[in-house]
């Protein structure tokens, strides 16, 4: 599983294969640490049968075993499920415990759609902008989309928007805002739509928007102007001096902590990352 992992538990003799993960567990120390770091693909057929008899005849755990089963019976929440699991092992820290279970009873109760969009969000959350857009893509592509709320599907699309623009593929994100707006209708998502055609600097694309949409050219300006402060920022302003700073003198590498290079390497490299 990519790290050496301390078991103090039995070693399965024939491993609990979850297919979601597709991955091979060979002790309660492996699930633990499998639950943790997969808790988004943590789904109530995890709770099985098969589960259960396997911690009883491989790991050699009957009392646990039969706690499990009990708690099938009484059809208990899949968060206290885990929870008995994960604290009978005592692998994770209580800390670490309650944030996988609140994770779990967060979207316990949701529907796969809205589960895979908490998981995308993550994603987001964490910059890793590429699988969140892929992540969004297979919500939207499931065959269950159509049960939900034109609000969260043009949620999930402006979502996705912000994933490209992100990586400054304004044209992506202009298109991905366009259906967006057609189902949430919301002023943010609109605003977002323009300032990614006005990033693409495509004149034309602008003016089809707007007739599209019949937005204003009021609208549009104001647009326009909160992205010019925006780009006013102190950050960028103190660079662009130091840039005419560069160009008007030669000793500026001694007159400045700050070298250009330096900053436009740090963005190439936060750039490649995303």
């Amino acid at each position: 599983m990519g790290e050496l992992i301390l078991c103090k538990q039995s070693i399965a003799a024939i491993p609990y294969y979850i297919e979601r993960g597709a991955v091979n567990i060979y002790s309660l120390e492996e699930l633990s640490y499998y639950v943790y770091h997969n808790v988004y693909q943590i789904r109530h057929d995890f709770m099985s049968l098969e589960l259960c008899h396997w911690i009883g005849a491989e790991l050699k755990i009957p009392a646990l075993e039969e706690q499990l089963m009990e708690m099938l019976k009484e059809n208990v929440p899949l968060h206290i499920f885990v929870g008995h699991i994960l604290s009978y092992c005592g692998y994770l820290t209580q800390g670490e415990i309650r944030e996988t279970l609140v994770t779990i009873s967060t979207f316990e109760n949701k529907s796969e759609a809205e589960r895979g969009k908490v998981e995308a969000d993550r994603l987001m959350e964490e910059g890793r902008y590429v699988q969140a857009i892929r992540a969004y893509e297979a919500v939207l592509n499931e065959d269950n989309i159509r049960n939900q709320s034109m609000q969260f599907m043009g949620d999930i699309w402006h979502d996705m928007g912000v994933a490209y623009g992100r990586l400054f593929c304004f044209e992506e994100a202009a298109r991905c805002f366009s259906m967006a707006y057609e189902r949430n209708r919301k002023d943010s998502t609109l605003k977002a739509l323009i300032a990614a055609v006005c990033c693409g600097d495509e004149e034309q694309a602008l003016k089809d928007v707007m007739q599209k949409f019949h937005i204003p050219p009021t609208f549009v300006q104001q647009v326009q102007q909160e992205m010019q402060a925006i780009s006013e920022t102190k950050s960028i302003r103190n660079f662009a001096q130091s840039l005419d700073m560069y160009g008007l003198q030669t000793s500026f590498y001694q007159k400045e902590d700050i070298r250009p290079e330096e900053i436009l390497q740090d963005w190439k490299t936060e750039y490649r990352n995303m």
